[in-house]
């Protein structure tokens, strides 16, 4: 597991609430128990870098209620995860309820709850197993209201590759460029040079071209 993750600890009285929310039919959805889950969504905000763990598009400026807490490995399949730290991250409502839902085809089956942390039984980037910048990485240029967005799945890594296609990152991609086409004619010299540039990126960057940047 990433650095980081054994900070959070629950208290007494919280695991006190999360064994009886486990007792129930569906325990995520357990009244008493949202006091906690808003703590779990603050940490892993945070250890998210304030970003989607699957697209990485970020969460500044955004409402909490459009953030979601994402079960990696789906609560309705892996219900004694259902409060693990371990599996839990935070996603934009796009890549958790439209992409990844609870299906199971992200990961290498058959797989036991008690493998949550065999990385390569995961098709997947895992947020917290999975260094990100080692399999995918996400650039975005923007000038004014004109966003222009590249994804680049790194050099040899799987797991960048199947990201890609399975949360049809390419989306991002060609709707941002489609947008720059609407820019106002003394822009659009500037915005072809910019859409140019983003399209030439390669990965990793040296350290040189990082200072230049």
């Amino acid at each position: 597991m990433r650095e980081g993750l054994d900070a959070f600890n629950f208290s007494a009285e919280e695991k006190l609430l999360i064994i009886t929310a486990m007792s129930q039919p569906r325990p995520w959805d357990y009244e008493a128990i949202s006091a906690v889950k808003q703590r779990i969504k603050e940490f892993h905000i945070t250890f998210g870098s304030k970003m989607c763990c699957y697209c990485y598009r970020m969460f500044e400026g955004e409402f909490s209620m459009v953030i979601d807490i994402e079960h990696i490995l789906p609560k309705r399949h892996y219900k004694s995860l259902t409060f693990d730290i371990r599996n839990l991250s935070v996603a934009c409502k796009r890549c958790n309820m439209k992409m990844k839902r609870d299906n199971l085809d992200f990961i290498n089956l058959p797989m036991d709850a008690s493998e949550l942390e065999a990385g390569d039984k995961y098709k997947i980037i895992h947020p917290n197993i999975d260094p990100r910048d080692q399999h995918l990485i996400r650039a975005a240029v923007q000038v004014n209201a004109i966003k222009m967005v590249k994804y680049v799945p790194v050099a040899g890594s799987a797991k960048g590759t199947f990201a890609y296609g399975y949360f049809q990152l390419s989306e991002f991609e060609v709707n941002s460029f489609d947008l720059a086409q609407g820019a106002s004619q003394p822009a659009k010299e500037s915005i072809v040079e910019i859409r140019e540039m983003v399209n030439n990126i390669k990965f990793p960057l040296t350290e040189e071209a990082g200072r230049a940047a």
